[in-house]
This record gives C-alpha cells, structure tokens and sequence, in this order.
C-alpha cells in the first residue's frame, strides 16, 4: 500500500474543489462555497483498479489553490505551491496564472503549515520537486516568458538553510516544471531557441555535490531527439513507486 496525494477528479493530484453539497470543477463555484483541500490517501496500485482509502485532510483554503505537492524524504512533510492572485470569482488558482505564488509545507499530520519560500512580486515560486532524500529542491522563479531554475535547501522543520541558488542552464531555454528522476539526474519540460523555438523536455545530469550541472536534449540511442516541434510537454513526471 502506498500513500499518496490525489483529487476527487482525476485522482494523480491533489485538489479536491467543492462545497459542502458537492464536489463541481472550481470555475463553476463562487469561492465563498469554495474549498480547496490538500489529501492524502493510501493507494493499493496493484488492483486493475487502483482504490484510495484511509483518506485524510491534510490542509484546506477557502480561495487558494494548492499543486504541486511533494512529500518530503522523511515523510512527515508535503511542499506545495500556493496561489495569490484572485479572478472576478475571488479564487486565486491556476487560472489567474502563476505569478505572485510561494512555496509552502505541511505536516502530514494537518497541525502544522509554514511558508518556505515567500511570495516575489510580479514573479513565480513554483514547481517545487525534492531531490536527492536529504531536503534539497528545485524549483521554478522568475518572470513570466523568462523563467529560471532554482535550488535551494530546508532543515528537517521545512526552514531555509542553503540556497536559492540559481541553476546554470543555458539561456537559450526557458524552463518549465522539473522533476526528479533520480539521485543522478531530473527532467523539464522548456522552450530552446535554436533560430526558432522547439518544444522539447531535457535531461540534465547532478553533480556530487547535488547541484545540476550540464545539459543534454533529451534523445533516444540512436541520437534521434525523443520530443521536438510537434507537441509540447511541459511537465514531464516520474513515478519511482516506492
């Protein structure tokens, strides 16, 4: 059995939308009906159909969407991105785009929140994703259009003690959503300028000391790139299933 995060909808992520008498897709609900709430579940994925069960709230907002979450190595925490910016609806999601969002965490107990990384005007802090079991991750900031990576590190109690740091990647490419493979290596989903834009997901290798150095586009054997101008994906994920 496996914990997990999930929603009611789709059941791979963590929002649950809706008041108390159902459960509506949020653009359909005023947010002073509304309720975002944070998850946590376990999941049996050997069934043909996986079932979540043991299902527990971990946090709940009344207008902010919470995504991206990602237990921490110990597993006694989730970090996720809040949202701040509201529509004419009041909600503040995915919707008003990701400016103006900070990185947060929250006991998987429920008692606890706190901030990790505040809130940058007029910037992104999102798509956090821990790396390397020891409290590290990396993260998307920056402006719209011209978004870098970051890396930066908490103590077992989610405060900041390393970092940010920004992570040198080529200025050609403009990053979205990365993700850890491994120890080794992660992944993201970005623009790269090569006299007209390709829309592309690239591997780029750790270094010892944990920092991701270098940069290669992601190919099969044969050298042929995996993904190119026809589509565009933009938030590659792994699944280790441990």
């Amino acid at each position: 059995m496996i914990k997990n995060f999930f929603t009611l909808f789709t059941c791979l992520v963590i929002i649950s939308c809706g008041s108390s008498s159902n459960n509506e897709p949020c653009t359909t609900l005023d947010c002073e009906t509304l309720k975002y709430n944070l998850l946590l579940a376990d999941v049996d994925f050997s069934l043909a159909s996986p079932q979540a069960t043991n299902i527990q709230v971990v946090a709940t907002n009344s207008y902010q969407d919470m995504t991206h979450p990602r237990v921490s190595a110990d597993k006694l925490w989730v970090a996720y991105t809040i949202y701040n910016d509201t529509n004419t609806d009041g909600c503040a999601s995915t919707d008003t785009g990701y400016v103006n969002t900070k990185i947060m965490a929250a006991s998987l107990d429920g008692i606890q929140q706190k901030t990790i990384l505040p809130v940058t005007a007029g910037e992104l802090t999102s798509n956090n994703f821990w790396y390397n079991n020891n409290n590290e991750f990396t993260y998307l900031g920056g402006a719209p259009g011209s978004t870098k990576l970051y890396h930066a590190q908490t103590d077992s109690s989610m405060n900041l003690i390393a970092g940010p740091t920004e992570i040198t990647i080529p200025g050609t490419i403009t990053p979205f959503d990365p993700a850890a493979l491994s120890d080794n290596q992660f992944v993201y989903g970005g623009l790269y300028n090569s006299g007209g834009l390709v829309k592309s997901i690239f591997l780029q290798p750790l270094n010892p000391a944990g920092i991701p150095t270098g940069l290669s586009l992601g190919r099969d054997n044969s050298g042929t790139t995996l993904f190119g101008n026809d589509i565009f994906e933009n938030d590659p994920k792994s699944h280790p299933m441990e």
